[in-house]
């Protein structure tokens, strides 16, 4: 299954570069900047898909540290899966606090100009 990358990367890295640009030009997200271009309910629907299609591949993920741990220790994987998510969920919310009040910190700091750039070094 390696031979994915070969094609996946690539498509990854240039969603990924363009959806970069178009936040830094913007200042916004792209739901808001397709929302200016699209009805909101098609604008909803794609956000609820990718927020489902997420949630399925954390799962994935979730339950493959599991097995893998199972595998390793002979652990059952259910408790440990629980245990990991659980692990990972606060960490993320802890993380995300620490982040909002260092942005917050760095938008005093810097004044209007930030995240929104005044010049677009891109173009």
């Amino acid at each position: 299954m390696l031979w994915t990358m070969l094609l996946t990367y690539p498509l990854m890295s240039v969603i990924q570069f363009a959806s970069a640009r178009i936040g830094r030009v913007t200042g916004c997200g792209l739901a808001v900047n397709m929302g200016a271009i699209w009805t909101k309910p098609l604008v909803v629907l794609l956000v609820r898909l990718l927020f489902i299609a997420n949630c399925i591949n954390i799962g994935a993920n979730l339950a493959a540290m599991g097995a893998s741990v199972e595998l390793a220790t002979g652990i059952p994987s259910l408790p440990i899966t629980i245990g990991e998510a659980g692990v990972k969920f606060s960490l993320e919310l802890s993380i995300a606090s620490r982040v909002r009040s260092v942005c917050a910190a760095l938008k005093e700091k810097l004044g209007s100009g930030w995240p929104r750039s005044s010049q677009s070094s891109w173009r």
